[in-house]
Formats: C-alpha cells, structure tokens, sequence
C-alpha cells in the first residue's frame, strides 16, 4: 500500500475534545483558497530553490546510515524526495534546501511504520537533533495520554501520568529555550494540552 505514495502520515483518531467539535463544524464544501494559476507559479517557485553540495553529502550520509539499520529506499524514491524538500523549503519560507529541511525525509522514506523511529533518529540526528528529540518527547507524552485516559483506574494512573508529563514539559522548555524553533513550540504546546486533559478527565479539576 505505502508504496504508491510518495509522502506517507500515519493519522490517528482526535484524542481532545475540543479538535473534535472542529471537526463536526468543518464544511465539506470548502472552497480552493488559492488558484490553479497560483499554484502553479508556487510550484515553479520551489523548482529553483538550490540544493548545496553539503546537504546532498548530508542525505548520502542518512541513505548510508539507513542502509545499515536494514532500511532501504530506492533510487527513484531518493530523486523524488528533492522536489519534496525543495517543496517544504519553500513552503517554510527558505531561499535554499537547508539542514532542518531535511527533516521532512521522515515522511518519504519509510515503508512500514515500525521503521519510523529508526528513520527519525537517523534524520534528525543529521537535521536537527532538537527537533527530533521533541519529536521523541512528543511520542512519549502521546502514549502516556493514552494510556491514562483508556485506563480503569483513571485517578491513580492519572497521578502518574501528570508527573511523567511534567518531566517532560521540562525538558521541552529546556529545549526551547535553547532552539527555538515552530516545530518545539509546537509540540510544547501539544504535550501541555495531554497535561490539562489528563487533569481534567483523570483527576476531575478544571483549570
């Protein structure tokens, strides 16, 4: 199946309330908010962003790095995913394909989802290391959600869960404050709303 896609999300179902009374208010008949016309001007746009030799030595160092953890993409795959990159950069706001463009690699090259984490290590370890490392934090943070929020025992789990969570909004202050960048603040925000929903539903305050 991921082999017909060239980006590949994995999307699970809304876990906070609020996201899911957007959801039901979201028209199904939505307009376009930018012309055919513009879209093809954007798409000429990225065509021409550069790629510098470093990056490329840097997406041969990721290809070599995968290729030893047993996971390989193919020739055509490695091709494509310039266009995707010189996409992103561009959507970003880049004039070029830098390193922490790179990171987008994570939703190219994987063809199961247990490779994953493998490949955002890989990548982020060569893009951005704080970026993955929030991104660590962020799946670690989901699963604890998870966990307290389908658990019988709710309050107690509950206890342990806002502690674990508060560990690791710690960290991703740490982390922010050190790089500042959308993709921690992002997930800073996230983790915070796990917290409050875990106070909320688990131990019945309202803050």
């Amino acid at each position: 199946l991921y082999d017909r896609f060239l980006l590949r999300f994995q999307v699970g179902y809304l876990g906070e309330d609020s996201s899911f009374i957007s959801l039901l208010k979201l028209s199904v008949n939505s307009l376009p908010t930018i012309s055919l016309q513009e879209l093809e001007n954007y798409q000429n746009q990225a065509a021409f962003l550069p790629i510098s030799d470093t990056i490329l030595e840097s997406i041969l160092k990721v290809r070599r790095d995968l290729f030893k953890e047993g996971i390989i993409a193919s020739d055509r795959r490695w091709k494509q995913s310039l266009d995707v990159l010189k996409a992103y950069a561009f959507l970003e706001g880049k004039n070029e394909v830098d390193e922490e463009s790179l990171m987008f690699l994570c939703h190219v090259l994987w063809s199961h989802p247990e490779q994953k984490k493998t490949i955002l290590k890989i990548v982020g370890s060569v893009a951005a290391p704080w970026d993955a490392r929030a991104i660590e934090l962020y799946d670690i943070a989901k699963e604890i959600y998870d966990n307290a929020i389908n658990a019988e025992d709710k309050e107690q789990v509950g206890i342990e869960a806002n502690k674990k969570l508060k560990k690791l909004l710690d960290e991703l202050a740490d982390l922010e404050a050190k790089h500042s960048t959308e993709k921690i603040k992002d997930i800073n925000a996230k983790v915070q709303v796990f917290q409050k929903e875990i106070i909320k539903k688990c131990l019945g305050i309202e803050l």
